[in-house]
């Protein structure tokens, strides 16, 4: 039902630094960091965005090809006037839209012949939806 949040004014670089680490160096795609040069505040609850950041940031390396072939993740962290924009962004395969509207759907795959060793369990959107409404 309720996700309970603990809001704190943020800094968003530490937040992603620290969700990213277990990217780095790893096999797959090239993880590619693009942080605002001046510091980003926001009210966050830091452990539900970071958690948030993984699922994306992990979605994102299962669809996207080896860095020798070309495949790069990019996490983007700018400013739009007061607010603040981070996106995730991957040169992968995409996905198709007439499953666009489902992909948040708890246990929704696209491609459900796909095992879940090599697919994941179809929750990692779900719980980005949850943090994102909370």
């Amino acid at each position: 039902g309720q996700l309970a949040v603990n809001l704190e004014t943020q800094a968003l670089q530490p937040v992603i630094e620290k969700a990213l680490s277990p990217f780095q160096g790893r096999t797959g795609p090239r993880l590619a960091l693009e942080l605002a040069a001046a510091p980003v505040y926001v009210r966050c609850d830091a452990v539900h965005l970071g958690r948030l950041l993984v699922n994306l940031v992990e979605n994102a390396f299962r669809h996207t090809p080896e860095a020798a072939e070309g495949g790069t993740v990019r996490v983007v962290l700018e400013t739009e006037g007061s607010c603040a924009l981070l996106r995730v962004i991957d040169n992968g395969e995409g996905i198709p839209a007439e499953h666009l509207p489902h992909v948040t759907e708890r246990f929704y795959r696209v491609d459900a012949a796909r095992s879940r060793a090599h697919g994941g369990t179809g929750l990692g959107l779900a719980i980005c939806q949850s943090v994102v409404q909370a």
